[in-house]
């Protein structure tokens, strides 16, 4: 059963040109706007991640120095931009279908995005403090520490975990509420999902992978940038 969006004009829903009409507009124009430039972020993130190498982080991050820092700020970028959007998308559905779905998924993937911002600022910064090759034995040995600790290990799983589980869930939800044509939604949660597995395909399949999910995302940011506001 269609739900009625917040511009139409009914005795139940605020006249087109209502001051809160014109509020929820904005905010959807905004949040699909940054979903778009999120998703072209994010697949230039995995176009330059250097992949392949076995080496230890310090040795990696010095033989490639420009492609972390290229990748770690794009990463930044991606979590900038996408967290707004999706703080604004949750904002939308308070109630009715898809309200739990939307609530839970949001709240993963905003925590994710938050995770994802200082993944990738450790990485910028430690190119930039690892320098030329070769690495000295005190460096090595001062990653070899910070990659053990707990701390980025609680990092990197929330920011891997709740992105490729917290996009699914927030897709799934806005579907359910109306506010996302189901088939864009299933496309756009699978190719997040899958592309957690990207890695056991290979450099190029995880690249592909990366660059499919990045893409669907985008176009939910131009669905939602073209539709009309969400169901609230």
């Amino acid at each position: 059963m269609h739900r009625p969006s917040p511009t139409s004009a009914s005795a139940d829903t605020p006249a087109a040109g209502d001051p809160a009409t014109t509020r929820v507009a904005r905010r959807q124009q905004w949040a699909g706007v940054l979903l778009v430039l999120g998703g072209a972020t994010l697949a230039a993130a995995a176009i330059v991640q250097p992949r392949g190498s076995d080496e230890e982080l310090a040795v990696s991050l010095a033989e490639s120095s420009a492609a972390w820092s290229s990748w770690g700020l794009l990463i930044m970028a991606t979590a900038l931009l996408q967290l707004p959007a999706v703080v604004m998308l949750r904002a939308a559905i308070t109630s009715g279908p898809g309200v739990r779905l939307v609530a839970a998924g949001g709240g993963l993937t905003a925590a994710s995005l938050v995770a994802l911002f200082a993944f990738g600022q450790s990485h910028a910064e430690g190119a930039t403090m690892v320098g030329s090759p070769p690495v000295s034995p005190e460096l090595l040995e001062a990653f070899a520490r910070t990659d053990s600790s707990v701390s980025l290990g609680v990092t990197a799983v929330l920011a891997l975990i709740g992105f490729h589980l917290g996009w699914p869930l927030l897709l799934a939800g806005l579907a359910r509420a109306g506010a996302l044509p189901a088939p864009l939604a299933i496309v756009g949660g699978l190719a997040v999902l899958l592309s957690f597995f990207g890695a056991a395909l290979g450099p190029l399949g995880e690249v592909a992978l990366f660059v499919v999910a990045a893409s669907s995302l985008a176009a939910v940011g131009l669905h939602v940038l073209r539709g009309s506001p969400p169901p609230s």
